[in-house]
């Protein structure tokens, strides 16, 4: 369930729901058949979990009809729950490989020595399938370190004829360019520092876009959206944007290391890094990660925004009729409180989509806030709507489909977005610097 690793008897229902909606008592026998007898559910026990997984928004109801005068409800697999089945099902999977690995090193007499991260079987190219994410952080201590992972883990995607891309900060950047020199070329360079200093931004304008370019290869990513001087604000945003890549990508041939500066990074960052990828490596090699849960990071990450954090605020509550003429007050607010006017034009964007989404989905009306807060000008909307789809902005939308591209815009017009959401309630803020900061 979002929030925890799926249990076994929740990945049975997921699992039987994946073919077919389903009744209650069918899915008793079909969760039998898939656990070859081992799991055997009691009716009350079967209702009580479908029910759990729908308050999750793991699955729906997709029909009811009344047999015998009683109601049979059948269910079907959520978008939600879909995603969740296909991360679980790459989480075992690789940790399956993981094991096969470490029994054919030891039938073999392999060295008791760990293999460098790229040549592990979690990283080699030939260790994967073809359609199967693999997603390590890689820790590092100092230029020597970044440099002996990141090079070879390089030259490796060209020679099998991957598709390669860096993106990380400046000075991580020109170590790479020096170190592959004429190699350089071959590799798609990004800096990000500038497109992902807003964290919501990286896997539709970086990651989903590389692979767009390169539909009929494997992708290998270089991607390091942590780095020391991250605000606190930032934060949350970045291992959201970890935990999303495994939903994002899940069964996708995409390879995408993540580095992190153990040496400058905060233990809680390491940790978190530790829950949002399966396979973590060193310099001492590549093991798979036993506090794997991207699912949990999400819900932990969920932070409320009270907005008692904003000053010199401006409220208004807005609906379908009002929404222009509150939207040009708060742009107006905004710049009397120093948003120099190219900035406002950004706002501008960010308030009529965030609001449009509130008209229509929320309830059919809003509320905006718009101040000051640590450095940035602050705008904040809240309605009364139920955002439940976790990948929402992080997808690329078809040029030919008419909507579905709010929150897409929205993160790349601010410097930064922050979400909360729960039943009946959904608050997104975005932030506004201006040029000097």
């Amino acid at each position: 369930m979002p929030g925890t690793a799926l249990r076994e008897s929740a990945f049975l229902v997921l699992t039987a729901l994946a073919g077919q909606p389903q009744h209650g008592y069918t899915l008793i026998e079909d969760i039998e058949r898939l656990s070859e007898g081992r799991v055997r559910l009691r009716t009350g026990t079967v209702y009580a979990l479908l029910e759990r997984l729908r308050d999750a928004g793991l699955i729906e109801i997709h029909s009811e009809e009344v047999v015998a005068s009683r109601l049979r409800r059948y269910y079907r697999l959520s978008d939600v729950g879909a995603a969740a089945l296909s991360a679980e099902s790459d989480t075992l999977r690789r940790r399956a490989n993981a094991a096969d690995g470490l029994l054919r090193q030891t039938r073999s007499s392999a060295p008791a020595s760990a293999p460098p991260p790229d040549s592990a079987a979690a990283l080699g190219p030939a260790a994967a399938p073809p359609e199967q994410l693999i997603h390590p952080a890689f820790f590092y201590r100092g230029a020597e370190e970044y440099l002996a992972a990141t090079i070879p883990f390089i030259t490796a995607g060209l020679e099998a004829g991957e598709a390669v891309a860096v993106a990380v900060p400046t000075g991580n950047l020109e170590l790479i360019r020096a170190g592959l020199q004429q190699l350089a070329s071959q590799v798609h360079m990004l800096d990000l520092t500038g497109i992902g200093r807003n964290p919501g931004r990286i896997i539709p304008t970086v990651l989903l876009a590389f692979a767009q370019d390169h539909p009929d290869r494997r992708i290998r990513i270089i991607g390091e959206p942590m780095w020391p001087s991250r605000s606190a604000a930032e934060y949350p945003a970045c291992v959201r944007h970890e935990a999303l890549i495994n939903l994002v990508f899940a069964g996708q041939p995409a390879t995408i290391m993540c580095p992190y500066d153990s040496s400058q990074l905060d233990p809680q960052v390491l940790a978190d890094a530790a829950r949002t990828h399966p396979i973590l490596s060193d310099e001492a090699g590549s093991r798979a990660s036993d506090r794997y849960a991207p699912y949990e990071v999400l819900d932990a990450y969920n932070l409320a925004l009270p907005g008692d954090d904003i000053t010199q605020a401006l409220v208004l509550d807005f609906d379908a009729l009002s929404q222009a003429r509150v939207r040009a007050a708060a742009v107006a607010h905004a710049q009397s409180l120093g948003l120099p006017a190219s900035r406002c034009s950004d706002l501008e964007i960010v308030i009529g989509e965030l609001a449009s989404n509130s008209v229509r989905h929320g309830g059919g009306s809003g509320t905006v806030t718009v101040g000051r807060g640590d450095g940035p000008i602050l705008c904040q909307i809240q309605d009364r709507g139920t955002l439940s789809d976790v990948l929402a902005g992080c997808r690329l939308i078809p040029a030919d489909q008419p909507s579905g591209r709010g929150l897409l815009t929205v993160n790349r017009a601010a410097d930064l977005v922050r979400t909360y959401a729960v039943e009946g309630c959904t608050v997104t803020r975005a932030y506004f610097r201006s040029g000097t900061q």
